[in-house]
């Protein structure tokens, strides 16, 4: 079954496991998983598979395209097809929700790369589209802040408006990993307390520590001791991704140092200009600092292959 027809309960699920169509689509993901494997000469049985997920973390545009170089890198490698799940925050998630937009993504990366960084060379978003996109946005039931900035601020990095929803984007016999977008909940992150990450995936939402999800295609609506009582339509692609990345945003201007944090995943020994220049919120970037991150995000994976394959080799004898 496809969650581009997700079949509506209209309640909150309560357990500690996958959803029956992730779970289902995780089973079949293994078997490609298990033969990447195989090509490097690490042996698992079928039922032994190790969970393979490739985390990217947040750091606006920067995040964006170093993340798109990694895929890249690691699929010359031949590692790509040994991921089972993709997994982002805040300027990842714009590169996740760009690779998901082309079915199969992971078959034909190169292509996919080279579209993404032209559009992101392009002139992108007119005034008038966002104008027009706002005034789509106000007729909703709830307007906010977070409605501005996706319009205003994220169309300016990502250079298009993209209206399409997580579940309508995905395809249960897709050949691509699976996807799990990451969202910070500042109110427990503030308090300390509880699940501070929510997780949207193509078919629920929700907490995985607690245990609490919701279909995606209900995620926004209003919901009572469990059951829904007012329906909200999805959420666009461009909201989504403006949730995933607010509150990274709102943490670093709390705590500078989360600015420094998050830049080493892909920051050489340089001086600290380098921070200055590929900040959170430096940007957009011009084709000469896109292919500078991409340069240093794609030596980091190939300098470093043999040791992921330690690693992996490591985690499936552990299995």
């Amino acid at each position: 079954m496809s969650a581009a027809e997700p079949q509506e309960s209209g309640d909150v699920r309560i357990e500690h496991s996958l959803n029956r169509n992730e779970e289902e689509f995780v089973a079949r993901r293994r078997n490609t998983v298990l033969q990447c494997l195989q090509k490097f000469n690490i042996c698992c049985s079928q039922d032994k598979v190790p969970n393979i997920a490739l985390l990217g973390s947040g750091g606006g545009q920067r995040a964006m395209v170093a993340l798109l170089e990694c895929l890249v890198q690691l699929d010359k490698a031949g590692l790509l097809d040994c991921i089972l799940y993709l997994c982002g925050v805040s300027g990842s998630t714009w590169c996740m929700a760009s690779l998901y937009k082309e079915p199969d993504w992971s078959t034909k990366l190169d292509t996919v790369k080279d579209k993404i960084v032209e559009r992101l060379n392009s002139p992108g978003v007119s005034w008038t589209e966002k104008v027009a996109k706002l005034k789509k946005y106000y007729m909703k039931d709830s307007f906010s802040m977070t409605d501005l900035w996706a319009v205003l601020f994220v169309t300016s990095y990502v250079k298009e408006i993209d209206e399409q929803t997580l579940t309508a984007q995905w395809d249960q016999q897709s050949k691509d990993p699976y996807p799990i977008y990451a969202v910070i909940d500042k109110q427990c992150k503030r308090k300390e307390e509880g699940d501070p990450w929510l997780e949207v995936s193509p078919h629920e939402a929700g907490y995985s520590l607690t245990g609490a999800f919701v279909e995606t295609s209900s995620f926004g609506s209003q919901f009572d001791n469990g059951s829904k009582k007012k329906h909200q339509p999805e959420m666009d692609m461009l909201y989504l991704q403006d949730e995933c990345f607010q509150e990274l945003v709102s943490l670093a201007n709390a705590d500078p140092t989360a600015l420094v944090d998050v830049t080493k995943a892909t920051q050489p020994d340089k001086p600290g200009d380098w921070r200055k220049k590929y900040g959170i919120l430096k940007g957009p970037y011009n084709a000469e600092n896109i292919t500078e991150v991409m340069e240093v995000a794609g030596k980091n994976i190939s300098n470093n292959i043999e040791k992921l394959l330690e690693q992996i080799r490591a985690v499936a004898a552990a299995k």
